[in-house]
């Protein structure tokens, strides 16, 4: 009998659960930037004796309203230590995040709360990055004060954002204020983490908080195909990559090594010139004959070059290259500086900037006593794209069904209520000779008038579903990839689930919710109202589970890399003086309603009208160009410039917003250096998900980017 009902249990699935071995990471060291995605690695163990699929479960609050659980599949191996990279995001107020492992039957395995704020020390345990920070990320095998870099230099603004002139007079004069998409600061902290060559994810958008990603001497084959490609990514939309290259050979058929636009070649023993000494600080060091690694094509490809020509040789000597990759930066440093002897950690500093200095799009760096950054442990500021966010909610949630409802209805209501269970009711009873029964008629007036608001609301209300989206399309002519960035809110006539169609594209999604002040608060938590539920697997996450209640809207963030051909053609593009010609033609299927091109003279953007363009459209364009009026945040105007169509407010608002803003920087780098960016709106193309079994209405403004270098 016994060994019968054991077997039983043991075929109900009553056996005893192996207790794993679970560790997690969050962040970069402990650091991460709120509002954007957070890296969270967890490491399994499983002593069981056999194979065992699994899922692994984060769950964190992910706005004010919404908690977010991201689900990943896993088979646990027996002895072998797994490790899941994962990418989710964190608000700033989020008191915990939440770890669960299931067996493929549901059965808990492992369950853990890890306290994000810690109140009784009163400080946080992962520290958040201000917006005037610099996060530099370096693996392989850091040497030479990188890693003190922090105490020895500070962040600063980029070279065009420190530029002096009198703001106010540019503003009388039309231009645009030049703190569009960049805080106000003089000076800022450098936090610099060390990471693993096997520890740096696998997903592009686990670096949206990375400004520098420095690969030092790193073993490059032991970097996983993956990770390669999210770095390649990482650069591709906007970020900063510096190969320092030592000992480690970089094969040429590298991934990395593909994404230069510059190949590396051999090593040969050369001295660090005295001219590039001085540049770079490095004057008093003792200059050996170190490995210098021979940089070819960095003339006709970089956008900065520190070379030499030795004597009695006629080709030059590359020691340091970058360029600009898509909208992000690449840079090879050809020598290990660790091989210079007797640098004082000053100078070494003084290198380093000089070095990552064009590398950096988002703000750049100077060597002078630093400090590691600030981190307030109750207030996160969101900086420059709160008033972006606030400005698309605005769009998503202008419609008739989310209007407040009248104090009208609500006074004639609260009267009519009034009236009926008073004298009426009173006269009504008197009549029949029934003044008891008035404790049942009142309940039944009142579940009555409670039907009627219900039925009056669902009258003021009612009507299909509705999804409005503004979405941002970013590329950079010759380049295969785009990057897309949708602000969505749909909105629910009936509580229901309303995840999307599966396409089995590489979609991010993540909620995104309306903040009336541009701060963060940790001390003010409400309970989220709202989940959210995505499965993270194969370079993507989306939702299987999203539920929004009746007369209500879930406004959702989707980002994706794109392989699409740019939606016009730019043929001979002349700018001359104050005037600019160039060849436009419609290349995509649908309408441009508006369009200009934007370049940088006298240190100041212009712009030149283009106008709408039809499918197929082609004509020549030619006029004198203007200061660029820029975009706005305010809440209270629809966004619509003289000329334009409303909606194109909305989307040059979404320029400034999350999932957008560092694009935008990267965009104002390129003009700086000469680059022309057409700017160009769709109206009601095609939405890039659709909702699963749901019939609704659809409002969608797209604003295309297309950086172009004249000939």
């Amino acid at each position: 009998m016994i060994a019968a009902t054991a077997a039983l249990v043991l075929a109900l699935g009553g056996a005893a659960k192996p207790e794993l071995n679970v560790d997690c990471d969050i962040g970069w060291q402990g650091c991460w930037r709120p509002t954007d995605w957070i890296p969270i690695e967890v490491r399994i163990q499983s002593p069981a004796k056999t194979p065992l699929e699994a899922v692994v479960s984060v769950s964190a609050r992910q706005d004010e309203l919404t908690t977010c659980t991201v689900r990943h599949r896993v088979v646990l191996t027996p002895d072998v230590m797994l490790a899941v990279p994962l990418v989710a995001k964190i608000d700033f107020s989020a008191p915990d995040l939440r770890l669960e492992i299931r067996d493929d039957k549901g059965r808990l395995l492992y369950e853990s709360e890890r306290a994000l704020f810690d109140f009784s020390e009163r400080r946080r345990q992962i520290e958040s990055i201000p917006e005037y920070d610099l996060l530099i990320i370096a693996s392989g095998r850091p040497s030479f004060g990188i890693l003190d870099l922090g105490e020895h230099a500070a962040s600063a603004p980029t070279a065009w954002r420190a530029r002096g002139g009198d703001a106010a007079a540019r503003q009388r004069a039309g231009y645009a204020s030049q703190n569009l998409y960049h805080p106000s600061f003089s000076k800022g902290g450098i936090r610099v983490k060390e990471k693993t060559e096997r520890g740096l994810p696998w997903d592009w958008p686990a670096y949206a908080a990375v400004d520098l990603l420095v690969l030092y001497d790193a073993a490059w084959t032991a970097l996983r195909p993956e990770q390669c490609r999210a770095i390649a990514d990482h650069v591709s939309r906007g970020g900063g990559l510096l190969l320092v290259l030592g000992g480690s050979v970089l094969p040429p058929d590298h991934a990395l090594a593909k994404l230069l636009p510059f190949a590396v070649g051999e090593a040969r023993e050369r001295k660090i010139p005295p001219a590039l000494a001085r540049e770079w600080g490095l004057a008093d060091a003792a200059a050996p004959s170190i490995p210098v690694w021979s940089i070819d094509g960095a003339r006709q490809s970089a956008a900065e070059v520190m070379s030499f020509t030795p004597e009695g040789e006629s080709a030059e000597c590359v020691y340091y290259a970058a360029a600009p990759v898509g909208l992000g930066r690449a840079g090879v440093l050809a020598f290990d500086p660790a091989r210079l002897r007797g640098v004082a950690p000053a100078r070494a500093a003084h290198f380093w900037a000089r070095v990552m200095r064009p590398v950096l799009s988002r703000l750049s760096i100077r060597a002078e006593e630093g400090s590691a950054g600030g981190d307030n442990q109750y207030a996160f500021n969101l900086g420059v794209r709160a008033g972006g966010d606030r400005t698309v909610m605005a769009f998503e949630y202008g419609i008739p069904e989310l209007r407040p409802i009248g104090a009208g209805w609500v006074i004639v209501l609260l009267v009519g209520l009034a009236i009926v269970i008073g004298p009426v009711d009173y006269l009504l009873l008197k009549r029949f000779d029934r003044l008891p029964l008035t404790w049942l008629t009142l309940p039944a007036y009142l579940i009555v008038f409670s039907a009627l608001a219900f039925w009056g609301i669902q009258a003021l209300r009612a009507g299909r579903a509705q999804a409005r989206a503004v979405t941002v399309l970013d590329m950079v002519a010759g380049r295969p990839e785009a990057w897309s960035c949708t602000h969505a809110g749909i909105y629910a006539p009936a509580s229901d689930d309303w995840r999307p169609v599966d396409a089995r594209r590489p979609q991010w999604w993540s909620s995104f919710s309306p903040r009336e002040d541009d701060t963060i608060y940790s001390y003010r938590r409400s309970r989220p109202s709202r989940r959210l539920e995505c499965i993270q697997e194969d370079g993507r996450t989306v939702p299987t589970y999203m539920p929004i209640n009746i007369w209500s809207m879930q406004s959702v963030l989707l980002e994706e890399r794109v392989a699409a051909a740019p939606p016009v053609a730019l043929e001979n593009l002349d700018i001359d003086g104050a005037r600019l010609g160039a060849t436009v033609a419609n290349a995509g299927e649908h309408p441009i309603a508006w369009s200009e091109i934007l370049v940088r003279r006298n240190e100041e953007t212009h712009a030149l009208k283009l106008g709408a363009f039809a499918p197929g459209e082609r004509r020549e364009v030619r006029g004198s160009l203007a200061p660029w009026r820029g975009i706005g945040t305010a809440r209270e105007h629809p966004m619509a410039r003289p000329g334009e169509p409303p909606a194109a407010g909305a989307a040059l608002a979404a320029l400034a917003a999350s999932g957008n803003i560092d694009r935008s920087r990267a965009y104002e780098r390129l003009l700086d250096e000469g680059w022309a960016v057409v700017y160009l709106l769709i109206e009601d193309p095609p939405l890039p998900f659709s909702l699963e079994g749901k019939e609704y209405d659809t409002r969608h403004v797209k604003l295309v980017r297309l950086a172009v270098r004249p000939e």
